[in-house]
């Protein structure tokens, strides 16, 4: 509904959920963001498969109404397994983005104690992320998980740094999309004023439908 325009239908999107609850019970907003604008918020009553794919489904209505045969290039999700089961269900020819910000997150509130380390630490993930070309970022990769493995001491940092590592395959995808979006900055900061929004609204109480309105 933000979009008028067909030829404006962005070929690369973000997707996440903002956790809120429902009459005080946990509930999920599915959020689809491009180009620095929310193209799509939608309630979900759980987490899983069904609900998100249901969530999502009303931008790929709202888009499709606008352009019959549209369908996003790529997305970039997290982690979890339901948003992207949901998105490859509404898009089957859709790439699937691993946020990378995601894998530094993980590894920050493992590290951060760690003082010099993480410094250390800090500097060689960036290096990565800014890394040319898949063999560079892989390189870089393998030199940060063994220096990891050397240095410091065995614990959640480590296998952080190693899952990270693990995910190498998923995080090289986007080179071949160079215009997709590999963190998830933009759903950030059209998260925070959201979040303040629903504190000083009490989130929702009522109907679902006057949630979805809402």
């Amino acid at each position: 509904t933000t979009i008028k325009d067909p030829d404006k239908l962005p070929e690369q999107v973000l997707a996440d959920e903002k956790h809120t609850n429902l009459n005080g019970e946990k509930a999920y907003l599915a959020i689809t963001v491009a180009e620095d604008c929310v193209l799509g918020a939608s309630m979900a009553l759980a987490a899983d498969e069904k609900e998100l794919t249901e969530a999502y489904r009303s931008f790929k209505t709202e888009a499709q109404q606008l352009k019959p045969d549209y369908q996003p290039q790529t997305v970039n999700t997290d982690g979890w397994f339901a948003t992207r089961s949901a998105w490859k269900t509404l898009f089957p020819a859709i790439i699937l983005i691993s946020c990378f910000l995601h894998a530094f997150i993980k590894i920050r509130s493992c590290c951060q104690r760690m003082k010099a380390d993480f410094v250390e630490i800090q500097a060689q993930v960036w290096e990565i992320y800014h890394a040319p070309d898949p063999l560079t970022f892989m390189k870089k990769v393998a030199a940060f998980k063994t220096w990891a493995i050397l240095t410091l001491p065995t614990g959640t940092g480590v296998e952080a740094i190693l899952k990270l590592a693990a995910k190498t395959p998923a995080f090289i995808k986007a080179y071949a999309y160079p215009a997709a979006y590999r963190t998830s900055n933009m759903m950030d900061r059209h998260m925070e004023p959201l979040a303040r929004y629903l504190y000083h609204t009490k989130y929702f109480n009522g109907h679902l439908m006057s949630a979805e309105r809402s």
